[in-house]
């Protein structure tokens, strides 16, 4: 019984350091777009816009666009092969180095920001697969 409680504790413990790691990665635009309150600041980031619009309220629309086929090289990778519950019934799995071959990948962005003519962001969105790559300067938080 003792062993089944230290485990449990265990788990318990590293889900929210896990969690805590994994929410960190991949979230470079969430964490960078509430800094980005002016468009100096957004060249800075992403450089110059593909595109600027004057809309019919006197704000001006800037957007930034990536759209390109990237190929990605070859990697090993380990994967779980089989999957069995062990005699406290916690899962376990066999492991094994399988070669995943190069492939292309397409890597989508579209960034959308409103300014006013003073430069002042007054709001941003994104959508797409690759927008944490993006930024041309890497973000400092």
């Amino acid at each position: 019984m003792f062993v089944f409680v230290k485990k449990a504790l265990f788990v318990l413990v590293l889900i929210p350091f896990v969690l805590s790691l994994c929410s960190c990665a991949g979230r470079t635009m969430d964490r960078l777009m509430p800094q980005v309150n002016s468009m100096y600041l957004a060249r800075h980031y992403f450089g110059e816009p593909k595109a600027s619009t004057e809309l019919a309220d006197g704000t001006i629309r800037h957007e930034w666009v990536r759209d390109k086929i990237e190929t990605l090289p070859g990697h090993y990778e380990t994967r779980c092969i089989r999957v069995y519950y062990d005699r406290d019934g916690y899962r376990e799995c066999v492991e094994r180095e399988v070669w995943v071959p190069s492939r292309q990948e397409r890597q989508v962005c579209r960034l959308s920001v409103i300014a006013s003519k003073d430069g002042r962001v007054l709001s941003s969105s994104w959508e797409g697969n690759s927008c944490d790559t993006l930024p041309i300067v890497p973000p400092t938080y």
